[in-house]
């Protein structure tokens, strides 16, 4: 059992692929760790609180829902070169699915498309009743 340790407050979300994990929290970071070693290798700080993350290892770019954007960082260059778009409401669970030009994001009661390439909304919209709190499913059944 491996424990890392290094937030401030509480973790709100942890991606795993191979021996990278890349946890989000709300001391306003995300932190890569290699698990083999079981420590920290690198830190992102934002003005927000992190929400969500998802990590691409054969993009090596980390997605992430702060409390009020979209962000993507590839991790290997500066965090401070990361991409981001402001949202205009509060998102709540974050998709990526494998080999995905989308990313797919919750915001209330609506599922949105994101463009990963073109780092721009798509026009697709999903609305429900209920508030969402996770969203499940692969690029076969968009």
């Amino acid at each position: 059992v491996c424990m890392a340790k290094g937030h401030t407050h509480s973790v709100q979300s942890v991606s795993v692929s191979g021996v990278t994990m890349v946890t989000g929290s709300s001391d306003r970071t995300i932190r890569v760790w290699d698990l083999n070693e079981n420590k920290e290798t690198q830190r992102a700080c934002f003005p927000d609180p992190v929400k969500k993350v998802v990590y691409s290892q054969e993009e090596s770019v980390v997605y992430a829902l702060t409390s009020q954007s979209l962000k993507a960082w590839d991790i290997r260059t500066d965090p401070e070169t990361c991409r981001s778009a402001a949202l205009a409401e509060f998102p709540s669970a974050l998709l990526y699915p494998a080999n995905s030009k989308f990313i797919y994001f919750s915001t209330g009661i609506s599922v949105r498309s994101w463009n990963v390439a073109q780092w721009s909304a798509v026009s697709m919209d999903y609305r429900t009743f209920f508030r969402i709190a996770a969203i499940l499913g692969n690029e076969e059944n968009r």
